[in-house]
């Protein structure tokens, strides 16, 4: 440099600078070697030159376009990544990055990369609707600024549909495992769910169970399975409890199946006597009660009893009207009250929500009457003095025999009323026949019939009398044969009391008593049997 300040140059054209590489310096890394050369009037002089180059900085992305799998909608894909690389010497400046639509990113490159050094875009897919959906990650440095496309595919999310949503089962016997009960499981969403559940909850959860289920490990978008519910009371009363459903899933919600079914008693409610036969009852009377006592042989305690009877049949004690437990009984009565003549049934039930079936004690009974009637007429003309003969007919109803009695009611004066037979028995399907006598011009003790060997005295007072003639020498024995044959004479003359036969008027002469007053008289005749009476009505007319 000394040297150089010896002259000038005269024409700094002359001057030049020479060296082994040619480029500039920075358009490539490495060491780089050059020269000097001064001209001037004195002479040449050259200067050697050296040096280091850096290579400037680049910014080269890994991936023009990102494309994701289908995502449910509210969630998040798994991240894709995008590489920029620096392969300058010089650092990458004014990093910036952004991504657009429903597209997240992340980096680790900052604001600035070093020369020869990469760094990491991320970038995420988070759909909030259905669909096909695009959008742009944009990296910008102190170079450019370049785009990836982005493009992924939202779907619905897994979720867990059940059907049907509630379950009622019948009234199982407690302790014994009922028919099961299907159960379907349905992915309503897109993508797979993991590890289908079964949880039964209630206070009343123990009762139930799943019996089967062909529900795996996974259980793809769209696709169902089974499960089978079986309901094992443990004791009497109503089962209610809950199914929860759920996935192991993050997001997917739980959901429910309702349960309900009973616990009941299937045997072991007992009724004794087993069978209640009640002897004939009057149309319209009341039989005596009976009594019944129900048992409860199970093992398990029976809630609210219920008893009922069907008509004829009616409750008159019920102490049965509340809880029955294991091993207790409790009694009741029923009457018979028929309505109609016949045969009738029924039962006695014993009922309760927790009775499988209602358990029973069979009824029966048969209700009685009869029908009466006068044969022939019921109107007859006598004199005072005479016997008015009439004929009833009885008929008992609804297959059963009965015992009749008969009665008269209000009677002329002087008049009195008999009966042959004065009571009989009258079996199912026969009619049976009685003769109602009334005799008028009779006191009540001239109505009381004469000895029928009293009847024969004619004929006695005929025989004797030729008898006392032979006899003269037996003076004795002679006033005693007039004395009988007075008696007899006598006895002969008076009239004999009017019979009860025929069926007009009868009856003999005057006899001892007081005439009938003239007139036409209404007579009630009362036919009784098993608490049952009918009146039939007579006509009687005294001339």
């Amino acid at each position: 440099m000394a040297q150089l300040n010896r002259g000038r140059v005269s024409d700094p054209a002359q001057a030049a600078l020479s060296g082994s590489q040619n480029e500039a310096p920075g358009s490539a890394g490495g060491n780089l070697t050059g020269a000097l050369t001064l001209v001037d009037a004195v002479g040449t002089e050259t200067v050697l030159l050296t040096g280091t180059g850096q290579g400037v900085a680049t910014d080269t992305l890994s991936a023009t376009s990102l494309s994701f799998p289908a995502t449910p909608t509210g969630a998040v894909s798994n991240a894709q990544t995008v590489t920029l690389t620096n392969d300058g010497d010089l650092a990458l400046n004014a990093i910036a990055v952004s991504a657009s639509g429903p597209f997240q990113s992340s980096n680790t490159c900052g604001g600035q990369l070093a020369g020869h050094a990469s760094c990491s875009v991320r970038v995420i897919f988070a759909p909030t609707q259905l669909g096909s959906m695009s959008g742009t990650l944009s990296v910008t440095d102190a170079i450019r600024t370049q785009s990836v496309s982005l493009i992924g595919t939202a779907v619905a999310p897994a979720a867990l549909s059940v059907m049907p949503t509630s379950i009622n089962f019948s009234a199982q016997q407690a302790g014994v495992p009922s028919a099961p009960q299907t159960v379907t499981i349905t992915n309503i969403g897109a993508v797979p769910l993991a590890n289908v559940g079964f949880q039964f909850t209630g206070p009343a959860a123990a009762g139930y169970s799943i019996s089967t289920s062909n529900c795996g490990a996974t259980l793809n978008g769209g696709a169902g399975c089974t499960a089978q519910v079986v309901l094992t009371p443990a004791a009497t009363g109503i089962v209610a409890a809950s199914l929860v459903v759920s996935s192991s899933t993050a997001g997917v919600t739980a959901v429910q199946v309702a349960l309900n079914g009973s616990g009941q008693i299937g045997t072991g409610i007992t009724g004794a006597p087993a069978q209640v036969s009640f002897v004939p009852v009057g149309v319209g009377q009341s039989s005596t009660a009976q009594a019944i006592t129900i048992s409860n042989g199970s093992a398990f305690a029976i809630s609210a009893v219920t008893l009922g009877v069907n008509a004829p049949f009616v409750l008159t004690q019920n102490n049965c009207t509340g809880g029955l437990a294991a091993g207790a009984n409790c009694t009741a009565a029923v009457a018979f009250q028929p309505t109609t003549a016949g045969t009738a049934v029924g039962a006695l039930t014993v009922s309760s929500p927790d009775l499988a079936t209602p358990a029973s004690v069979a009824l029966s009974g048969t209700g009685f009457d009869f029908a009466t009637a006068v044969s022939g007429t019921s109107s007859l003309n006598v004199a005072s003095g005479q016997t008015a003969n009439y004929t009833l007919t009885i008929n008992p109803a609804g297959g059963v025999s009965g015992s009749f009695t008969y009665a008269c009611g209000t009677l002329p004066a002087n008049a009195v009323c008999t009966f042959n037979p004065p009571n009989m028995t009258v079996n199912s399907g026969v009619t049976g026949n009685v003769t109602v006598a009334i005799a008028t011009g009779r006191t009540s003790t001239a109505s009381v019939q004469t000895p029928s060997g009293w009847n024969s005295l004619p004929l006695l007072c005929g025989l004797l009398l030729p008898l006392t003639l032979l006899r003269r020498r037996k003076m004795l024995l002679h006033f005693v044969l007039l004395a009988l044959v007075a008696g007899a004479i006598s006895s002969c003359g008076g009239a004999s009391v009017g019979s009860s036969g025929g069926g007009g008027s009868g009856g003999g002469g005057g006899g001892s008593g007081s005439a009938t007053p003239a007139g036409t008289y209404k007579v009630p005749v009362t036919v009784t049997s098993t608490g049952i009476s009918h009146v039939v009505t007579l006509t009687m007319t005294v001339d």
